[in-house]
């Protein structure tokens, strides 16, 4: 299986590249909620290249999302977190 990595606008880059944009850090979102719910969105790196999760403990997902770019991951984690805010 041939992995094509991703920066962080989603474009092709080279191993060396991705492996020292994820040293510099993969979270870029993390809301915890009232409710108990937390939303964390993750730089992946390949496809898919941004995440988001919600969850309420630590061995359950509530929801996720996938994004080609960073600026798509944040507009997905702050839908997310209108959603499930009141949940």
């Amino acid at each position: 299986m041939i992995t094509t990595y991703r920066d962080h606008d989603g474009q092709p880059t080279t191993e060396p590249r991705w492996r020292a944009l994820m040293h510099a850090g993969t979270q870029i979102a993390r809301t915890a909620l009232p409710n108990g719910l937390t939303v964390s969105t993750v730089y992946v790196g390949h496809d898919p290249v941004y995440q988001s999760r919600v969850f309420g403990d630590p061995a359950r997902d509530i929801a996720s999302a996938d994004y080609g770019s960073q600026a798509e991951a944040l507009v997905g984690h702050a839908t997310l977190v209108v959603r499930w805010q009141d949940a």
